[in-house]
């Protein structure tokens, strides 16, 4: 059986963060920042970061982070807007 949105939106908003390493979260930060998956991998401090940004980029854990941040700073867009 697959998850249903609701699973997935509960999965994605019970704290993403929780479980990353300093390296994941450096990563994060830096393809928030608008660097390229290699150039956020090798400055997380990646040792391939070819590959691992490539890899990162397909985590389950990683996507769920970024996929909070983006909604959180669309919701705090949203806000200054008015």
């Amino acid at each position: 059986m697959g998850r249903t949105s609701e699973t997935l939106s509960r999965t994605i908003t019970a704290d993403p963060m929780l479980g990353l390493s300093d390296m994941q979260l450096a990563f994060i930060e830096n393809i928030l920042a608008g660097m390229t998956q290699t150039l956020a991998a090798r400055t997380a401090g990646y040792n391939n970061p070819g590959v691992e940004g490539h890899r990162l980029m397909n985590s389950v854990s990683v996507k769920n982070a970024l996929r909070y941040l983006h909604r959180e700073h669309e919701k705090a867009s949203r806000m200054t807007r008015k």
